[in-house]
């Protein structure tokens, strides 16, 4: 019977060995994204005005969307008009 090497390893601690060593890589991340300063004042401002864009972006996205719906069902009504004209000839 053959010693077992502990030299190999199975792919199950080679897995939990990655996941450690990521592990251990977001918390050197956190700690560093948490240890950075504060927003400044020109960040805030910033902060306000992509606020401002996101909420007006999203109101013509709401637009458009209402009118694509219009021009999907007036599709959807022509669509049918001629396959009823197709029916008839």
């Amino acid at each position: 019977m053959p010693e077992h090497d502990t030299t190999t390893h199975t792919p199950i601690e080679i897995t939990v060995k990655g996941l450690q060593t990521q592990l251990n890589e977001l918390r050197e991340i956190l700690s560093v994204q948490q240890q950075e300063t504060p927003f400044s004042s020109e960040e805030l401002v910033n902060s306000t005005q992509d606020k401002n864009q996101i909420a007006t972006l999203q109101i013509e996205n709401a637009k458009l969307k209402f009118r694509i719906k219009h021009l999907l069902n007036t599709l959807d009504k022509k669509d049918d008009e001629i396959a009823q004209l197709k029916k008839t000839l």
